[in-house]
C-alpha cells in the first residue's frame, strides 16, 4: 500500500494522537489523521511501543483472569478473597503499565487522551483490588 498524505478540509476529525482537529491524513485508508508532522511522529513511535509491549499486556490479562477464576473455585473464603484481589489488583497494574485502548478510542479521543483514560481506569481496577484483599 501507497502511503500519500491527504489533506483535510472541513471536517471534524481527530488527530490520531494528541485528540485536536486533524489537518491530514497519511495513508490511503485514512485510518491516521494528524495536526501536524509531530504527532504523527510521536503516534508512529507510541505504536512501536505498543506493538513491542502487548506479549506483556496480555499475559497481564490471562493471569489476571486465572487468578480471578481461582478465586471463584476455592471455597475457603480467605483464599478465594486473596486470590480475587489479588487478580483483580493485577488486573488494574496491567491496565496502569499497558493502557491500550480500542482503535475506535484511539480514533475519537487521540493516543494521549486514550492512555489517560486507561490508567485512570487501571487505578481506579488496582483500588478496588486491594479493597477485596483487605475487606473481602
Amino acid at each position: 500500500m501507497e502511503n500519500k498524505t491527504v489533506r483535510i478540509t472541513g471536517s471534524d476529525v481527530n488527530c490520531s494522537y494528541c485528540g485536536r482537529q486533524a489537518k491530514f491524513y497519511v495513508d490511503g485508508d485514512r485510518e491516521n489523521a494528524y495536526c501536524s508532522e509531530e504527532c504523527r511522529q510521536l503516534h508512529q513511535k507510541a505504536l512501536r511501543k505498543i506493538k513491542k509491549s502487548l506479549k506483556w499486556f496480555f499475559s497481564g490479562i490471562c493471569a489476571s483472569v486465572l487468578l480471578l477464576v481461582a478465586g471463584a473455585f476455592f471455597k475457603t473464603p480467605s483464599v478465594s478473597q486473596y486470590l480475587a484481589g489479588s487478580g483483580m489488583a493485577l488486573l488494574g497494574i496491567t491496565l496502569i503499565l499497558f493502557p491500550f485502548c480500542t482503535p475506535e478510542t484511539y480514533r475519537k479521543f487521540g493516543y494521549v487522551k486514550s492512555a489517560g483514560l486507561g490508567r485512570l481506569l487501571g487505578v481506579l481496577t488496582a483500588v478496588f483490588g486491594v479493597v477485596i484483599l483487605l475487606r473481602g
